[in-house]
């Protein structure tokens, strides 16, 4: 159940119980993240 105060939402869960291609598109996003950020000079980053 959904609890705004304590920050709650059913949706939430442990990346452990995510099923492989969840987790492949969540590390596949923070690897963009970084080329993203440089494109919009925003940090310079290295890699």
């Amino acid at each position: 159940m959904r609890n705004d105060a304590q920050k709650l939402h059913p949706f939430i869960v442990p990346f452990a119980e995510f099923s492989g291609a969840d987790k492949e598109k969540d590390r596949s996003q923070v690897r963009s993240d970084p080329a993203m950020l440089r494109q919009a000079g925003l940090v310079d980053v290295k890699g």
